[in-house]
């Protein structure tokens, strides 16, 4: 059961992920934000580059860079096979689905109101953080719930991540 006591390694897995993304993060103070068709590509541009990150890395690899590092596979529940492009899609449809809601929003909102400089973003940041938090605390409870610690994307992917028993960035093995 050691083997599906992944928590931490998962939520450092995640940090180390987002470190890819420190360019795409630096930019960010650089986009005009009063202008909302820059920052809805903007908007769209992060939400796409995140989803082809994981969505091909774990269809391919069973697992992102934070993953490799950590020693962490996804699997299918078998605890054998590769997860292929489909199922990575299916673990990230409710990802999928938050930023295309939130980008209807942005839209909504920047081209239906007239919105003070600065607004827009802020607007779209509360919107986005509350569907965040509601989805981080469903995914925390089943992770505590179920014996192989899975979260809602893995039951909704069928698939579970384990803890591999090498170290994955030995090479002498």
């Amino acid at each position: 059961m050691s083997q599906y006591q992944t928590f931490w390694k998962r939520f450092f897995s995640g940090i180390i992920d987002s470190l890819f993304f420190l360019p795409i993060t630096y930019a960010d103070h650089y986009i005009d934000v009063s202008n909302k068709y820059a920052f809805t590509f903007w908007i769209f541009l992060n939400a796409i580059s995140w989803l082809i990150y994981s969505i091909y890395l774990h269809g391919k690899f069973g697992q992102t860079f934070g993953k490799r590092i950590l020693g962490l596979k996804v699997l299918d529940i078998d605890e054998v096979n590769f997860i292929g492009y489909k199922r990575a899609f299916l673990r990230e449809l409710i990802w999928t689905a938050v930023y295309f809601a939130s980008i209807v929003y942005l839209i909504m909102i920047s081209w239906n109101t007239s919105i003070i400089d600065g607004q827009l973003e802020e607007k779209y940041d509360n919107f986005f953080a509350i569907i965040v938090c509601v989805w981080l605390l469903l995914e925390l409870l089943t992770v505590m719930i179920n014996s192989k610690r899975r979260a809602l994307h893995d039951f909704i992917a069928n698939t579970v991540v384990i803890k591999l028993n090498k170290n994955p960035l030995r090479t002498d093995a």
